[in-house]
């Protein structure tokens, strides 16, 4: 049951499109919609830039801790990692450290993909 919560926490990252944001409200990740007066929302709910990288790192983390993740982990982590990167070039690209912080996640998911998926590949 983990696995599909960690899958679905991956591709709700994955559909996030140019200048959205993510919520992490309740405990669970949501894409919102830009409106005029998402920041003001967003303030009053604590949810700013920090926040949502310290939920990214989180996510990230579970899913690259495995030794050898599901397939369709594999597949979502991937997803996720066009999320970050559009978050990264657009939506925080005026924070450099935002950006260098979503840049180490994006490292971060390009190596656990890199890495071979079983013992058997050595």
């Amino acid at each position: 049951m983990a696995s599909d919560q960690l899958e679905v926490d991956l591709r709700v990252i994955g559909s996030l499109r140019a200048h959205e944001r993510l919520s992490t409200r309740g405990g669970e990740l949501r894409v919102e919609r830009t409106w005029a007066l998402i920041g003001c929302v967003r303030f009053l709910h604590s949810e700013g830039r920090d926040a949502t990288v310290s939920r990214l790192n989180d996510v990230v983390a579970r899913a690259t801790a495995r030794p050898n993740p599901e397939p369709r982990v594999r597949v979502a982590l991937g997803l996720a990692r066009e999320g970050v990167a559009q978050l990264r070039q657009t939506t925080y690209a005026a924070c450099s450290r935002t950006s260098a912080a979503l840049d180490v996640l994006i490292s971060r998911i390009d190596d656990s993909l890199k890495s071979p998926t079983d013992d058997s590949a050595w």
